[in-house]
């Protein structure tokens, strides 16, 4: 019975490589959460910038706007929502 052999040699240092590159980067999350962290705090300052989003938020109660300073609840309580505020 005659047999037949096949050989195959591969060169996978290119794909460890790259492999080793993700891997690496994945180990190391800050990057990513500090862009993720910036895009959720121009968001947030956003929405106070506008009052609410998608819709705007719903005005105070007439009883509330008549014993609060101002429609301002987060300012008056001294946290302000400009962007220079939040570091």
């Amino acid at each position: 019975m005659g047999g037949a052999a096949i050989q195959l040699k591969t060169d996978d240092q290119g794909v460890k490589r790259l492999v080793g590159g993700l891997l690496t980067r994945l180990s190391n999350q800050e990057p990513a959460m500090k862009i993720i962290g910036n895009i959720v705090r121009t968001s947030i300052i956003r929405n106070f910038e506008v009052g609410g989003r998608p819709q705007k938020w719903k005005s105070l109660d007439p009883k509330t706007k008549k014993r609060k300073k101002s429609n301002h609840v987060l300012r008056e309580r001294g946290m302000a929502c400009s962007p220079h505020a939040w570091g």
